[in-house]
């Protein structure tokens, strides 16, 4: 559960033309972390996760404007000294984090109709964290305080069908 000290912030930042793209990160999904050593428990069984999820340019529109909208999430305290929280960590993402990511992206639908997200942008191929670093955000790769979730939000990818 998020603890009453924990400070939040959510922001939104263009990432258009800077995203890094490395489909290798999606492998990411089958590596051991905390809480699942055998890596995610939905690799291969959500439309959204690998190896279903579509590649980002089948996705996102990448000649469109597309954006990161990122939660930050300090928990107050380090896990290195709590470590029985820190197993806990995918659990505060999956509870508290993604409702408020969805809260700023159904807002920021609002404003830009026909947007379509992800909240997991590696899942398409996105290395999150060279393309955070390009546009000034600092990540932690194995959090201790401070956590963070982001999602990829833009306008999706049309096919012309061939006929005119």
């Amino acid at each position: 559960m998020v603890e009453n000290s924990a400070e939040l912030s959510v922001h939104c930042v263009e990432v258009t033309g800077t995203l890094e793209i490395d489909y290798k990160v999606r492998d990411y999904c089958t590596t051991s972390h905390p809480g699942h050593p055998e890596g995610c428990p939905h690799f291969g069984k959500r439309k959204e996760c690998p190896p279903q999820a579509p590649l980002i340019e089948d996705f996102i529109d990448l000649s469109r404007p597309h954006y990161f909208i990122i939660v930050k999430y300090d928990c107050g305290y380090n896990s290195s000294e709590r470590p029985e929280k820190k197993e806990k960590t995918p659990d505060i993402w999956e509870e508290h984090m993604n409702p408020i990511l969805y809260e700023y992206i159904q807002e920021f639908q609002k404003k830009y109709p026909g947007t379509v997200f992800t909240l997991h942008p590696s899942a398409v191929g996105v290395d999150v964290f060279k393309t955070a670093r390009k546009v000034g955000i600092s990540l932690e790769q194995n959090p201790e305080k401070t956590l963070c979730k982001i999602a990829l939000i833009g306008y999706p990818v049309v096919r012309n069908s061939g006929y005119e």
